[in-house]
């Protein structure tokens, strides 16, 4: 038997670098594609689309556009109309108006 004295750094184990899912990777790099178009955004008058391609879902590209519009504070307009996604600074002609505290008041008040 040997006794000695113990470090705190022993009890510590390192933290390990998992490798990303083939779905994490793909999310990533959508929300890399997306940083860069809101980048490439400069006037408010210009409007971008994105349509999903074949394989691709709207709700999981409105997701993960949503996710990098809150990080983004430049106050980007969103709209989705007939399949497609539109993303502009300025406000998109045809699109819903929000109504700020409609949704967390429960509704409209008359």
């Amino acid at each position: 038997m040997k006794i000695r004295d113990a470090k705190p750094e022993e009890l510590v184990q390192p933290a390990k670098a998992r490798k990303l899912s083939p779905r994490q990777q793909a999310a990533q790099e959508r929300e890399a594609k997306f940083r860069k178009l809101l980048e490439s955004l400069s006037d408010p008058a210009q409007i971008k689309a994105i349509e999903p391609e074949k394989g691709e879902k709207l709700g999981t590209l409105r997701a993960s556009l949503t996710k990098v519009l809150q990080g983004d504070h430049r106050g980007a307009h969103l709209a989705v109309k007939r399949g497609i996604i539109y993303i502009s600074l300025g406000p998109i002609p045809g699109a819903r108006r929000a109504i700020p505290g409609a949704r967390r008041a429960g509704g409209l008040r008359a």
